[in-house]
């Protein structure tokens, strides 16, 4: 629910629930992969979620995108010493500034306070701006608390 949806509530007006539905960010339009973005994506990149090494690289974990069909399987994981961050799913397309992935993305803490498991399901956008040499999750705000999570996907050779 974005700020302008909760002040109208907060007001007494209600949205009809199509109205509320417009007012979440979406997904870009995209378009099919074409040949030379599937080959930027195809292969092993380090994957990291700033929980667990916070950026650095020596510690990122690693994902795999692979062709399947029309779409390309995506599966990887990353290991903390109390926290472990899983990606599986598909790219479906791309979209501007990056691709769109439809799958789960889990995030275990294993010790502490907010011991427990978050799951994030359906379809997300991944995007890269400016000299950024990763794809960012743009959907960050943890379904699970008040948390970002920095989701990243490195490029090749990084």
């Amino acid at each position: 629910m974005n700020r302008l949806h909760q002040s109208l509530l907060a007001l007494g007006l209600a949205l009809s629930p199509l109205a509320a539905l417009a007012l979440e960010p979406a997904v870009p339009a995209s378009r099919p992969l074409d040949a030379y973005a599937r080959q930027q994506l195809l292969g092993e990149h380090k994957l990291t979620v700033q929980w667990i090494g916070w950026d650095d690289l020596a510690q990122a974990g690693q994902v795999r995108i692979d062709p399947a069909g029309a779409v390309l399987a995506v599966s990887g994981t990353q290991v903390g010493e109390d926290k472990r961050l899983d990606v599986a799913g598909h790219i479906t397309a791309l979209v501007e500034d990056g691709f769109v992935f439809e799958g789960a993305i889990t995030l275990q803490d294993m010790q502490g306070p907010g011991t427990g498991t978050c799951v994030r399901s359906g379809r997300m956008h991944f995007t890269t701006r400016g000299i950024r040499q990763y794809w960012r999750l743009q959907q960050m705000q943890s379904p699970c608390g008040v948390e970002t999570d920095y989701v990243d996907i490195y490029f090749s050779g990084i």
